[in-house]
């Protein structure tokens, strides 16, 4: 890089969010020497660039000439920014899309009937969290996983989507598995009142999009292999970095497919859960009265979170 700019004038320019999915690297050496943590990533925990809040309190504590921080939000609406700003970015995004007036609040006020209901006041959950006690399954010699239950509950929600008038770029559907997301088209393609079907993927072919809706299909099930997932780095559990991007993927109404039980013995989720009860959004099985806590190492450890109440 340093021999493509001029040594006197030139600037190079970062643009990008470190506490957001890095690059996806498959070499163990790449991995062994840093390469899986993303050049932003690198310098914005080092000097100069470190942040320095004492040094720098009215420039969210970096260095203005060297590093800006955005912090307004034209995607969300406040109930969804809040959750992963509280999680993940110190409570200092500022949410500039309105949940009581214009197209968003309209949505989902055209959607009340199938949302949770709240005090008239507070209008329509712009996330909600439907409980599925349902099965985490394997086909054949493939490792992948699959949830019938969360396949048919996606289809109820899609169904009065389209029937809400939305489209099928208006709404994705987000899996961390391969088998849901084969299943989820194998399903929807068979029904004729589907004629069209949206975005089905992963968090990594999510990054970068938004959607109005996003229905996000969590499926593992079973407590048993949430170990499993964490040393392959798969699904949502002990995944911060992936589960950040699944939450800030939606503009209008966040749908949360999942199991409460195995969901819980992470802390990340254990506050998602949290603050969607707190909110209002919570529907389906029963919360468990407490939650299992699991010890799991996780590769993504350099998230600078207090969550420390939500931890084992």
């Amino acid at each position: 890089m340093k021999a493509l700019i001029n040594s006197k004038t030139g600037q190079v320019v970062l643009a990008g969010d470190p506490l957001q999915l890095g690059p996806v690297v498959t070499s163990f050496i790449a991995k062994k020497y840093g390469l899986g943590e993303s050049y932003l990533s690198r310098l914005i925990h080092r000097f100069p660039y470190k942040r320095d809040t004492i040094g720098f309190p009215n420039t969210n504590g970096f260095d203005p000439r060297l590093v800006t921080k955005l912090v307004m939000n034209y995607r969300s609406v406040p109930e969804i920014l809040n959750l992963s700003d509280s999680m993940f970015y110190d409570s200092e995004l500022e949410s500039q899309v309105s949940q009581t007036t214009g197209p968003e609040a309209e949505l989902l006020m055209s959607l009340a009937d199938i949302l949770p209901n709240r005090s008239e006041d507070q209008g329509p959950p712009a996330i909600v969290f439907q409980g599925i006690r349902g099965r985490n399954l394997q086909e054949g010699n493939c490792p992948s996983w699959f949830n019938p239950q969360e396949v048919v509950q996606t289809i109820y929600y899609i169904k009065k989507l389209y029937a809400a008038g939305l489209s099928p770029d208006d709404i994705g559907i987000i899996t961390p598995y391969q088998r849901q997301v084969q299943e989820l088209n194998s399903v929807m393609s068979s029904l004729s009142e589907l004629e069209a079907l949206p975005k089905i993927g992963s968090v990594e072919e999510f990054q970068g999009q938004e959607r109005r809706v996003i229905i996000l299909s969590t499926v593992r099930s079973m407590v048993n292999y949430v170990k499993l997932d964490v040393r392959h780095a798969l699904g949502f559990i002990a995944s911060p970095k992936r589960l950040n991007v699944a939450l800030t993927r939606a503009k209008a109404l966040l749908i949360i497919l999942g199991n409460p039980h195995v969901l819980g013995t992470d802390p990340y989720w254990r506050y998602v859960l949290s603050y969607i009860v707190a909110h209002g959004g919570y529907t389906g099985c029963n919360m468990p009265s407490q939650f299992e806590c699991i010890d799991m190492d996780s590769d993504d450890s350099d998230q600078n979170n207090d969550l420390a109440e939500y931890n084992c």
